[in-house]
């Protein structure tokens, strides 16, 4: 949950600093909507959410660990036992399934 409070800072910090240099700053407006939902990595593709994160600043090279941070099966299970994510949403794209202990030495090839 830190991660993305911590992108919304960024964006924030953006916006206002495209404003100061009287630069439109609409595109980032865009995106601080679509950051008020804290599940909203989850419901995007890979693709827009790193245009997101290279929009709101984040260098080429961390990118990809960030998404991973953000869309991480930590993430998922925290949001949705705080009720923030509903596995039956159909505007999720990425999900995880439940951890099943009876499953964990299951060995599926015979």
């Amino acid at each position: 949950m830190l991660q993305i409070q911590s992108i919304r800072l960024m964006n924030e910090s953006q916006i206002a600093y495209l404003k100061q240099l009287g630069k439109d700053s609409r595109r980032n407006e865009i995106i601080k909507k679509i950051l008020e939902d804290d599940a909203c990595f989850f419901k995007i593709k890979k693709e827009d959410a790193c245009l997101i994160l290279e929009d709101i600043g984040v260098s080429n090279d961390k990118i990809n660990s960030i998404y991973a941070q953000l869309t991480s099966y930590d993430n998922y299970f925290e949001l949705k036992n705080s009720g923030k994510i509903d596995e039956k949403d159909e505007s999720l794209v990425i999900k995880y399934e439940d951890y099943n202990p009876n499953k964990l030495f299951k060995n599926t090839k015979k």
